[in-house]
């Protein structure tokens, strides 16, 4: 099996399933092709946005989502 090395930046309109993805009607929002991408690659940032009320960061593993639909900050990275 081949390692490698972890990548950059993973940029997406959509989230990953389960992650900074709960709509106002406490539903999950994003893709479940998209978290197994984003885990398998383990990019150091994930940027995502559209789940508006589901804004913020989480750390996962050493990869950090941001969902910055609605952020009214600038994110240094």
């Amino acid at each position: 099996e081949e390692s490698s090395p972890k990548r950059g930046c993973s940029n997406n309109p959509l989230p990953p399933f389960g992650i900074l993805d709960k709509s106002n009607k406490d539903k999950n929002g994003g893709s479940k092709a998209l978290r197994a991408v984003s885990m398998d690659r383990k990019p150091k940032y994930h940027i995502f946005g559209h789940i508006h009320e589901a804004n913020g960061m989480q750390k996962i593993g050493d990869t950090m989502y941001l969902n910055v639909a609605k952020s009214p900050i600038r994110i240094m990275i």
